[in-house]
């Protein structure tokens, strides 16, 4: 595992792993200013889809993978996306489940 494999799997890491949150918290936001459990139910949706983003958007299937790079980036993006995708969304999440819990 050379040097440029741990730097674009952390890379890339954090880039997805910021990205993603954010759109985490940000449809989180959304799901909580949900008027009808239909629109609810497109937000859960969305959020549902993110992990599409880490490992089958486009950007890995036209970039990494053609290169045969995957197997040794991925032990180092796959801990890092996860680091940081829960380091930036917990306390949102946390702090929603608490309203939700109270509203009901």
């Amino acid at each position: 595992m050379g040097t440029s494999a741990t730097g674009v799997g952390l890379g890339l890491g954090i880039l997805i792993g910021v990205v993603s949150a954010a759109n985490f918290i940000y449809m989180l936001r959304t799901l909580a200013k949900m008027l009808s459990w239909a629109d609810g139910v497109k937000v859960v949706g969305e959020i549902a889809a993110i992990p599409t983003l880490w490992f089958g958007g486009p950007w890995i299937t036209t970039k990494i993978i053609t290169d045969d790079t995957w197997h040794r980036i991925a032990p180092f993006y796959v801990p890092t996306l996860a680091a940081v995708f829960v380091f930036v969304t917990i306390y949102p999440l946390i702090r929603y489940i608490i309203r939700l819990g109270r509203d009901m």
